[in-house]
């Protein structure tokens, strides 16, 4: 039931979501400035996005992050994917992607690992791109590439 509320409660919401757009050459051009070494699949020729307080609001209803951990089989690729299709089916919202890179904690290298990344406008209506943890919630700023303890470095996102 509460994936049936959140869904419902979602797109009534989104009627109220300013929504902007950019096109796949900026998004991707963004992307690459941050310096990480990244490949980008970008689908769609324009990407529709919300500003950063209506972004507060998705992640808040967001079920994906309720969902039980099973290694392999629901893992951090299948919640950052179902995560990134999820927003646009509820919110109309296309500008979150899927992500896969290394992460890293104080000792190194961890492993390989899926999340996702979104665009949203800051208060001084300037886009942003912000890295978002569907296990946990937990986002930052592309950037700074730090989620809690980990060093997140993304190798391939795609946009779809």
């Amino acid at each position: 039931m509460r994936f049936i509320g959140n869904v419902l409660r979602g797109k009534l919401l989104s009627v109220f979501f300013p929504k902007y757009k950019i096109y796949s050459g900026k998004l991707d051009r963004m992307l690459k400035s941050a310096g990480y070494p990244v490949q980008t699949h970008l689908m769609d020729s324009e990407y529709i996005y919300t500003d950063f307080r209506n972004w507060m609001k998705i992640i808040k209803n967001d079920v994906v992050k309720y969902q039980k951990y099973r290694s392999d089989v629901y893992d951090c690729d299948n919640f950052g994917v179902t995560f990134a299709g999820l927003v646009p089916f509820i919110y109309g919202i296309n500008a979150v992607g899927f992500v896969t890179g290394r992460i890293y904690d104080e000792h190194g290298l961890i492993g390989y690992h899926g999340w996702n990344v979104f665009l949203a406008l800051k208060d001084d209506g300037t886009p942003e791109l912000y890295m978002y943890e569907p296990q946990s919630g937990m986002f930052s700023t592309y950037k700074a590439g730090r989620i809690g303890n980990w060093k997140y470095e993304p190798l391939f996102i795609i946009w779809g």
